[in-house]
Parts: structure tokens; C-alpha cells; sequence
């Protein structure tokens, strides 16, 4: 004999003990209950106790312990009973014992040992001789005796003893029950293990009807399970068994919400979502799938983070590789380069160096107008330029349209330089000693520091370079993992607006085909929940025009407030992990379930494990797409190796050393000391200074890039500004006129 020991780890909210003693399949078993550590064990023969437990009470989950072994001395065992009417019987009789003895160095033991038909038959009918025996008889006439009437008179039994007669019809309703249920019964002890078992005792006898006491020579559970099989027990049904039945305060609850899967679906779909998880809390093998062209309505994953929503993303995506489908991501997480990597697209770094590339390069097969116009739109948004955002957008608008008028492939320095003239143009104002901004024209060029600081990388800085249009087409992973969080909406921003171009191009006749999936994890770094947000406006209007052409978005955040109630609206695949306490309301509100109660789902929302979430999805059966009710899956687990080296084919940057000769008399530059400051995009970047021969030697300048040296002088009008190119060798004559009112900001 091989005793299983199962540890209780959850419990549902609402238990059935009745299911749970029907799962005991009538066998023996024992319920421990250590007070100390506040854990409960079951212990069975059975091996298959633990899973049948899990199935058939919806919201028990056990561990199955190797090699648990409960060491007692001086075990005691008590004969007791449960004298409660069935009436009264609303809670376990056992009911506060964990609170009251939490801490107890005592365990307790309930020993259930099936009992046979026969016994109970012998013990029934010696009860119910002494029930016979403890009643007298009294007799009543009829009639009044004053009038001569005689009617006649009766007999009649009533117990002496209420106390002694409420003990016994309890305990030949009980045996009745046993009968009733073809004699299944349990014959039941209270096992008292070593420690501070007083306390537990004095419980005991203040809740139970103890008929007797036996010390046990047991000292381990084998040797208990044992002898318990020939001790002295009583008899219970299994009504009475159930109120026997109790957990610690601190098993963990879980909520039951019921939900059922649409038994019509063919379930032919192509993409997994996850298993099936039945009343939120016990794990299906049924799979629930989507039809890919269900991707086109919009996919929402959300959850509070480490709960699974980038597996989710991941495992969604994978299934797509090889169908055609254009894969796109912007992921802020060093993770999806790996996914790259497992699937066979291209991962490019933004933290690399050693590639060009330039976000205002459009295509000519683009519209230009609509090309810039959502650039100064997602620009404008992820600059965070608060009330200024319209101001910001119009002056982006009206460089981009002199920019985009001369050329489709401008140079991100003559880009930053229009955008800076309009700033002027419409918030500042030229004097003699540089320029006067506005309170807008200020706001706007700190807004645009983080643009500016992009410019500055010598991969962002050149008219050439990779061609997005045609890796985007491949599929593309775009890491930004290892820019600052401040700079990441910039990216956001500057990306997006290459794959909105690029998804633009798409024809409309892609209803009922996935050709595209445009993933952005992290999607509140450049969609906000601001109702009047451009960008926010612009992605509920794509999200309905993406359907007809065959493209779906994925958003990936945190929090459901994290994005506006419509843009949820609009997407109709939602996948909600766990979610936080202030955000939870909105998410139950998002999902559809009928009969359940709004505060169950909301407490079940913020408690789901890991990997466990809540979908509401769409199906799709001969091209017919409908919503379907809201069901709790579990996603499979998703492994990734760890990231390969991405080969590189990008163009390396070479630079040189930008060498300066200033002509002038050698005695100008002997004993100077003051700097010379260099700008680029109208920013100081660093100071350098002359030898005394006039030698300038600057490294990591950007090759063919304009540069501003100014010279200061005795006095602001003899301060020299000259331009140079970075990586040359240039002869500066200082001997050439001073140019009044050179300086410039």
C-alpha cells in the first residue's frame, strides 16, 4: 500500500462538499489540517484523487507531494458526533477552527472509513430499542364528566428526557440517511496529533457530541490509516460527513464564473488563441481557434506585466509565418529580436551604429501629401507638446510641403533646418544678436529636443540608406529596446508612419484575407486615451479601413485605460490578462458574459494566473464573421532560444577626422585659451580648441554634414561663425572681413 498525499493549494469561493465527498468514489480517506502552518493535505490510495478532484470541483486545484510523512506521538482519537438539526446546519461545524487555532503546534486528523450495510442495520435497530425505552404513557378522556358525558379516552408517548431524545432522533436520522443511500456511509474519528492539543480538544467537545476517546499506537500516517480501519467509530451519512468538511482561511478562493464554448463552430480555423479554461479555474484540452481574416477587425492585448501578453502576441504571430502574411513589429523589449530570429524575418536595431537610415524618405509610388501629413500629425503627437501640439503640427506641415515640393528624398539636416525656419517664421522673430521666440515658438523647439537629438546619431542623419518600403514587405522586427524611454515615441512616430505608408498602397479587396499584421507592443507610447488626440482619431479611422484592405493591428499595453474606449470599441478580438484594481471595471465592461455577476468577474479579472486570460473574439464560418461569448483560455507556453547574431547587411559608417587649419598670423594663436564651440542643427555639441600653429583636430563628426564653427572674439560683432563639413580637411582664412551681426543662434 503506497499512501498519496495531495497538498489543498485552491479552493472555489462556493464549495459543494457533496461533489467533493461524490469524487471520494465512497473510498477511505483523511483530511489533515495543520494549524501551524495553515495547510490542509488529502491522503488517499487512490493516485488519481488529485485530477478527479481538480475536474470535478470546479476551482480545487492539489499538489501532489513525493514522500510527505506526518510524524505523531501520542495520537488520540475522539468518537464524536453532530447533534445540530439538519435545519441548523447552514455552515461546516468546524467552521471558524483554522482562525481560532492558527498558530496550534496540534494537527487534526479526520479519518472517513467506508461502513458496511450490515453494521449499520445492528447499530440502527439497538438505537431505536433504546429510543423505545425512554418514554412513558399517559391517558387522556373525552367528554365533561359535570354533564355525565363519557366519550371514551387514549393513550399516548412522550420522552422524559427532551435532551436525551434530541441525541437520539439525530442519530437515527443519520443512520436513516445511510440506509436511504444504500448503506454508503463513513464510519468517522477525530484524530488528535501531539503538541498544544488541549486547546484543540476543548474545541472540539464545545462544537461535538464526543462519545468516546482512544489512545492510538500509531506514529506515522501509514500506521494511522491502518489501525483506523478497526478502531471504535460512529457512523455518519454522507449529509453529516459534508459539514465535516472545512479549509484554512488562507487557501487561497478562486471565483467560479461560468462559461461555455459555442458546441456549433466546426473549429476548423487555422489559428490557436489557447486551451480552454472552464469556469475560469480548471484547464480544457479543447483548443479555441480563429480564422486569420479575423486578425483584420482589430486585436487588443492587455494585462499588468509578466502575465503573458507578449507570448499571446507571440504564439498569434508564429502561426501566421509562411501564409503570406506581412509581419511588422515595433517592440520596445530585446525579446521579439529572438522571435525574429525563430520565424525568419529581420530584426534592425535603432541602437546599432552601423547603418543609415532616413525616416523622411518617401517612396515614389506614395502620395507625398499624405506621406507628410501624417508624419507632422504622429510627430506632433509624440512630442508631448501638451496645448502646443497644433501649433507644432502646422509649422511641420508647412516645412514638409516646401521639403517634399523639391525633393522625395530630403536630408534629414535640410529637414530639421525648414522645420526650424517655420518655427521662426510663425513664433519668432531675427535681431541683431540671434532670435526672439514666442512663448509658442519656446514651447515648440523643446518640444522638438528629442527630434533634434535623433538627427544627431549618424545612422538618422543621411539621405540614403536602407529602403523601409522594401523590408517592410519582408517583414521586419524594429527593436528600439535600447533607446531611452523619452526618445521612444519619437521612434514610434518616425516608424509608423513608414508602415501606415506602406499599408496605404493596399487595395481594398482584402476582406477575407489576412495580408498584413501591424504589432506594436507598448502601443500607449504613441496612442494615449485623449479623446481629441490626432493620432488617436487617425488610428480608429485606420482600424475600419484595415479591414478591407486585409490588414490587422494588434495593440499590446498594460492597462485597458491605457487606450481610448473607442479605439477598444473598435477592436473586436480582446485579450485581457490581469488587470489592475483601477482599470479592472473598464475591462469587465469590454468583455461579454451572460449570467455572471459584475463584482465576480472583476475580482476573477484582478487575480488571473499567469498565462490565464480572458478572450473575446469573433469566429468566422463561409466567410461570415460573428462575435463570440467571452471565454477563459489559457495560452500555451512560447520558447525562445536564445537571440543569434543578425547578420549585417547594412552599409557601415566610416568617419574620419575632420582636420581644421585657421590661417593667421602664428603669434594669434599662441597662449589662446578660449574655446571654439561647434554646432549642429543649431545645438552646441562640443568645444575644441586651436594649437598654436591653428591645427583643429575633431573625430566622429558625420561625413558631408554641415557644421557651424564659432569663433568667439573681444566682442559679439567680432565673434566669426564659418560652416564646414564633417570627415574634410579645410583651410579657414581668418584674415577675411568680420561679418557683422554673424552670430546666430
Amino acid at each position: 500500500m503506497v499512501l498519496k498525499v495531495f497538498e489543498i493549494e485552491t479552493v472555489p469561493e462556493k464549495f459543494d462538499t457533496e461533489l467533493f465527498l461524490d469524487s471520494m468514489l465512497g473510498l477511505q480517506f483523511m483530511l489533515i489540517h495543520r494549524f501551524k502552518e495553515s495547510r490542509s493535505f488529502i491522503v488517499s490510495e487512490d493516485c488519481r484523487i488529485g485530477e478527479r478532484l481538480s475536474y470535478a470541483v470546479l476551482g480545487m486545484r492539489l499538489k501532489n507531494l513525493q514522500n510527505y510523512e506526518l510524524q505523531v506521538q501520542n495520537p488520540k482519537a475522539l468518537i464524536a458526533f453532530d447533534t445540530r438539526d439538519i435545519k441548523e446546519k447552514e455552515c461546516p461545524i468546524l467552521d471558524n477552527i483554522h482562525r481560532v487555532l492558527e498558530g496550534s503546534s496540534s494537527d487534526l486528523i479526520l479519518s472517513f472509513v467506508p461502513s458496511s450495510e450490515r453494521d449499520i442495520r445492528t447499530l440502527k435497530e439497538q438505537v431505536e430499542e433504546l429510543a423505545s425505552s425512554d418514554k412513558i404513557r399517559i391517558s387522556k378522556n373525552f367528554g365533561d364528566k359535570r354533564f355525565g358525558e363519557d366519550s371514551g379516552s387514549a393513550q399516548s408517548e412522550l420522552y422524559y428526557d427532551s435532551g436525551r431524545r434530541r441525541v437520539t432522533l439525530a442519530v437515527l436520522n443519520n443512520l436513516n440517511d445511510i440506509i436511504v443511500k444504500n448503506g454508503v456511509g463513513y464510519r468517522s474519528n477525530l484524530i488528535l496529533t501531539d503538541g498544544d492539543n488541549s486547546s484543540l480538544e476543548n474545541y472540539l467537545l464545545s462544537k461535538m457530541l464526543v462519545l468516546g476517546e482512544k489512545k492510538l499506537r500509531s506514529s506515522t500516517l501509514k500506521e494511522i490509516w491502518n489501525e483506523v480501519r478497526n478502531c471504535d467509530s460512529f457512523p455518519i451519512s454522507y449529509r453529516n460527513a459534508e459539514f465535516l468538511i472545512n479549509f484554512p482561511e488562507k487557501t487561497r478562493r478562486l471565483k467560479v464564473i461560468n462559461t461555455e464554448i459555442n458546441k456549433d463552430s466546426k473549429n476548423t480555423d487555422s489559428i490557436s488563441l489557447g486551451s480552454y479554461v472552464e469556469g475560469s479555474v480548471r484547464e480544457d484540452s479543447k483548443e479555441i481557434k480563429i480564422d486569420p481574416s479575423t486578425l483584420n477587425l482589430g486585436t487588443l492585448i492587455t494585462g499588468l506585466p509578466g502575465t503573458g501578453k507578449t507570448f499571446a502576441a507571440m504564439n498569434i504571430l508564429d502561426q501566421l509565418k509562411g501564409s503570406g502574411s506581412h509581419i511588422t513589429i515595433i517592440a520596445p523589449t530585446e525579446e521579439w529580436g529572438a522571435f525574429a530570429n525563430k520565424i525568419g524575418i529581420r530584426v534592425l536595431k535603432f541602437h546599432d551604429e552601423d547603418f543609415k537610415i532616413n525616416f523622411f524618405r518617401c517612396e515614389n509610388t506614395r502620395n507625398k501629401e499624405k506621406f507628410y501629413e501624417n508624419l507632422a500629425m504622429l510627430l506632433a503627437h509624440a512630442s508631448n507638446a501638451g496645448p502646443y501640439k497644433n501649433s507644432m503640427e502646422k509649422c511641420l506641415l508647412s516645412a514638409f510641403s516646401k521639403i517634399y515640393s523639391e525633393t522625395l528624398d530630403p536630408d534629414p539636416n535640410y529637414v530639421y533646418e525648414k522645420i526650424e525656419e517655420m518655427i521662426i517664421e510663425n513664433h519668432g522673430k531675427r535681431n541683431n544678436t540671434g532670435v526672439r521666440y514666442s512663448k509658442h515658438g519656446e514651447n515648440i523647439r523643446a518640444a522638438l529636443q528629442n527630434l533634434r537629438l535623433i538627427l544627431l546619431k549618424p545612422q538618422f542623419a543621411y539621405n540614403d540608406g536602407l529602403e523601409l518600403f522594401k523590408i517592410i514587405r519582408e517583414g521586419m522586427v524594429f527593436d528600439i529596446s535600447g533607446i531611452s524611454n523619452s526618445m521612444k515615441p519619437f521612434f514610434y512616430a518616425l516608424t509608423l508612419n513608414q508602415i501606415y505608408s506602406f499599408a496605404d498602397l493596399t487595395d481594398e479587396k482584402g476582406n477575407d484575407e489576412l495580408r498584413m499584421v501591424i504589432c506594436l507592443e507598448e502601443a500607449q507610447l504613441i496612442f494615449d486615451s485623449d479623446e481629441q488626440s490626432a493620432a488617436m482619431l487617425d488610428l480608429r479611422q485606420r482600424i475600419q479601413d484595415f479591414r478591407k484592405k486585409g490588414i490587422g493591428v494588434m495593440l499590446i499595453t498594460h492597462s485597458v485605460t491605457d487606450i481610448n474606449l473607442r479605439i477598444r470599441r473598435l477592436c473586436q478580438n480582446k485579450v485581457y490578462f490581469r488587470q489592475s484594481a483601477d482599470s479592472v471595471k473598464y475591462a469587465a465592461n469590454d468583455l461579454i458574459f451572460e449570467g455572471s455577476e459584475t463584482e465576480e468577474l472583476e475580482e476573477r479579472l484582478k487575480m488571473l494566473e499567469y498565462r490565464i486570460c480572458v478572450v473575446n473574439y469573433v469566429s468566422s464560418e463561409d466567410k461570415i464573421k460573428k462575435p463570440e461569448k467571452s471565454l477563459f483560455l489559457k495560452i500555451p507556453e512560447y520558447f525562445l532560444k536564445k537571440e543569434d547574431s543578425n547578420p549585417k547587411t547594412h552599409e557601415v559608417i566610416n568617419r574620419k577626422i575632420t582636420r581644421i587649419n585657421l590661417i593667421k598670423d602664428k603669434e594669434y594663436f599662441k597662449g589662446i585659451q578660449t574655446p571654439i564651440e561647434i554646432k549642429y542643427l543649431g545645438e552646441p555639441i562640443m568645444s575644441v580648441f586651436a594649437d598654436e600653429n591653428g591645427q583643429i583636430l575633431i573625430e566622429n563628426l558625420l561625413e558631408q554634414k554641415k557644421y557651424k564653427m564659432v569663433i568667439p572674439g573681444k566682442t559679439k560683432k567680432s565673434t566669426r561663425i564659418f560652416d564646414f563639413y564633417g570627415g574634410c580637411r579645410i583651410d579657414i582664412d581668418m584674415g577675411e572681413q568680420e561679418r557683422e551681426n554673424s552670430f546666430r543662434d
